[in-house]
């Protein structure tokens, strides 16, 4: 970067770029870029960096000189982000759950701090191809994998290509940009999520449910006798805990401390209990302040739904005492999956039991449980008698 000039800080200081001037302290610039818009209208935008200046202050010259451009609206990136998330509808006709949206908003966050530039003051008009790939960059040096990257690439382009049919912007810039890092080594060793997510051993499930704290080791026990995600978990009401047909049944989740619906129309489902598991859950119920039908069976003491995160600063010293620092509360359910599918259960009840969307996709995540259980070759040259 060129030398910062001296000057007083109210000045417009003149650089290289016609157009863009350096402001504010010597100590601590920043650029403001001039241009006439195609009304004859002078406009004025700032910006963090130099680079950031010059680029944009080059984009609107070709545009205004090819006709194409449409003067950006004046609100920050980070202004448009943190209220997107409320605003948006979703692209299906079942709208947006609950649980999709906080995603999103948590999502956007991370983005938000990334791309509102040092002083959060960037326009979201001034966010360019260049900034996005910046952001992938980001979120690969932070310890995400390429499928995590993309996830966090979805709500990001939904609210781009929002603001463009707002006409707040003209083109979406994260259209086409790589979803790979531009340094390859930031890519970690696999890059298979599920081959991260571990399936743990009936030994490691009992001895993790032993070195959690004792008030929440029902709770543990629960998701690993039944396969229940912790957001299905924490949703469970007493109402949904039926002694007589020995089940629980998953009607609603709870994800970032709120209620809502299950993850997927599939999710709605019975799960069988065994009776010493029933027992314990229906003496929960006896000892606890909030046994009414609509009160939740995990939830915190004053009744209210807990956010999985809180869950997390116990379970996460209870893993690593047990040798598994890994293991989070998917493992317990990918634990309960293998084991059912050693025990010679088909796919399609382990599916079901589950919740997954179809039989298949069920077997593409616990291939690994099968592989396991493979013959050799000679166990199946005589299967076949040749």
């Amino acid at each position: 970067m060129r030398d910062k000039p001296n000057g007083d800080h109210r000045d417009y200081r003149p650089t290289p770029m016609p157009g863009v001037y350096e402001r504010g302290p010597v100590g601590q610039p920043y650029w403001s870029a001039r241009y006439t818009d195609a009304d004859g209208k002078r406009a004025n935008e700032r910006f963090d960096t130099y680079e950031d200046a010059c680029a944009f202050k080059a984009r609107m010259k070709n545009e205004v000189e090819r006709r194409t451009h449409r003067r950006p609206e004046h609100i920050t990136f980070k202004a448009y982000a943190e209220a997107w998330p409320d605003r948006y509808r979703g692209r299906t006709t079942t709208g947006l759950r609950d649980a999709s949206r906080e995603r999103y908003r948590t999502q956007i966050n991370v983005a938000a701090t990334f791309l509102a530039g040092r002083s959060g003051r960037r326009p979201l008009a001034a966010v360019a191809p260049e900034h996005i790939e910046g952001y992938v960059d980001h979120l690969y040096a932070t310890g995400r994998t390429p499928t995590t990257v993309r996830r966090y690439m979805v709500p990001l382009k939904a609210m781009l290509s929002q603001a463009v049919r707002e006409g707040r912007i003209k083109s979406n810039p994260a259209t086409g940009v790589p979803l790979l890092p531009s340094d390859m080594t930031l890519l970690p060793e696999t890059t298979d999520d599920e081959a991260d997510i571990k399936a743990l051993s009936s030994e490691q499930m009992a001895a993790l449910i032993e070195a959690v704290p004792a008030t929440q080791r029902l709770l543990v026990a629960t998701i690993a006798r039944t396969g229940l995600r912790i957001s299905e978990a924490l949703g469970l009401r007493w109402c949904d805990v039926d002694r007589q047909e020995g089940v629980v049944r998953v009607r609603q989740s709870v994800v970032g401390g709120r209620i809502g619906k299950p993850k997927t129309a599939r999710s709605r489902r019975s799960v069988p209990v065994a009776d010493d598991l029933m027992r314990d859950l229906l003496a929960r119920r006896l000892a606890s302040r909030h046994s009414r039908d609509e009160d939740l069976v995990f939830g915190s003491r004053s009744g209210k739904p807990v956010d999985t995160s809180s869950c997390y600063r116990w379970l996460r010293p209870a893993a690593a005492a047990v040798g598994a620092p890994w293991a989070g509360f998917h493992a317990l359910r990918h634990g309960a999956a293998s084991a059912w599918f050693r025990a010679g259960y088909p796919v399609t009840v382990v599916s079901k039991l589950l919740g997954h969307s179809t039989a298949t996709f069920t077997l593409s995540v616990y291939i690994h449980a099968l592989a396991e259980d493979m013959p050799d070759g000679e166990a199946l040259r005589k299967a076949v008698g040749l």
